[in-house]
């Protein structure tokens, strides 16, 4: 047994993708400014056993992925400053109801954990960041933390 993380970080962009709303979807965090527009990025957060649905046969696991929305903050006039959070909160309900709908990722994980069952829940946290060097780009971003509960991941051997 073993989890095919390609396939979970492909259905994350897929629905980032979906959502019609971002510019770029990346699956690592940009080393980078982003170009103007709303940017997604996805990337691996941890990754543990989950003891509440290991057996005896085989250990479950529980990976947090997270999913970063960017918008450059220095925009150049006050009516496109003001449509910055609304957006970015626009995608990120767009999000976050499709991993409530879709919650088990088209059968790749038990669950996302939407409410907290193995400690994390899903959720968003908005905040800023600068990216590159000094007199580069301040972003404001949206952080959705993305637990899932994968089952019997890995095989135990006696």
């Amino acid at each position: 047994m073993s989890i095919d993380m390609q396939a979970i970080v492909d259905a994350l962009v897929s629905h980032a993708q979906l959502t019609g709303k971002f510019d770029k979807v990346n699956t690592n965090e940009p080393k980078s400014p982003p170009a103007n527009g709303l940017t997604c990025s996805i990337w691996a957060q941890g990754l543990v056993p989950h003891a509440q649905s290991s057996g005896l046969a085989a250990t479950s696991a529980y990976l947090v992925m997270q999913v970063r929305i960017y918008d450059n903050m220095l925009r150049s006039t006050p009516d496109e400053a003001d449509r910055i959070d609304p957006n970015m909160l626009a995608a990120t309900d767009q999000l976050m109801a499709s991993y409530t709908g879709e919650f088990t990722l088209a059968g790749l994980v038990e669950s996302i954990d939407l409410l907290g069952i193995g400690g994390e829940s899903l959720r968003a946290e908005a905040g800023y960041v600068q990216i590159g060097g000094q007199g580069s780009g301040l972003y404001r971003i949206m952080t959705i933390t993305v637990p899932m509960i994968i089952a019997d991941a890995w095989t135990q051997v006696a």
